[in-house]
């Protein structure tokens, strides 16, 4: 069976989130649920869940800083799923039952309305499925990514 969409879109999710703002910090922590009950229409005979939680911090230095119009956000995540696959559970991660943490670091530099940041990423998952990770073969359980933009804000 080909479905239209992911089985992630048959869920329940509940998010709880704070924002501390005190310049020069914005701190945000959340913890997020998602459920994706039994379904067999859809493939799903076991409902599965994921929980995580993470940190977002970002530090922006002031305007009579030398170093004005700089930021240096950082995100540490966390997120786990239930169920397995031999009672047929639904692959909501890196298979039924995987779980993942991530650091992501993004500094930025803003003038006006023109900015340019730079990404460098690390996540580590664990409980997989052989197949469905990283890598060519899907089977590397850790990844490292980076990434340059630029652009305008409107």
């Amino acid at each position: 069976m080909t479905l239209a969409t992911p089985i992630q879109n048959n869920e329940d999710i509940l998010n709880l989130i704070y924002t501390y703002n005190a310049a020069p910090w914005i701190i945000t922590p959340y913890f997020q649920f998602t459920n994706v009950p039994v379904n067999p229409s859809i493939g799903v005979l076991q409902s599965a869940s994921t929980y995580g939680a993470a940190i977002l911090a970002n530090y922006s230095f002031a305007a009579d800083s030398p170093l004005s119009g700089v930021s240096l956000p950082v995100r540490l995540e966390y997120i786990a799923s239930t169920g397995s696959a031999a009672a047929g559970a639904p692959n909501l991660m890196y298979g039924p039952g995987s779980n993942a943490w991530s650091i992501t670091l993004t500094p930025t530099y803003q003038r006006d309305k023109y900015f340019v940041r730079a990404e460098a990423s690390y996540v580590q998952a664990t409980h997989t499925t052989p197949g469905l990770v990283f890598g060519p073969s899907g089977n590397s359980k850790s990844q490292t990514r980076g990434m340059l933009e630029f652009g305008i804000l409107f």
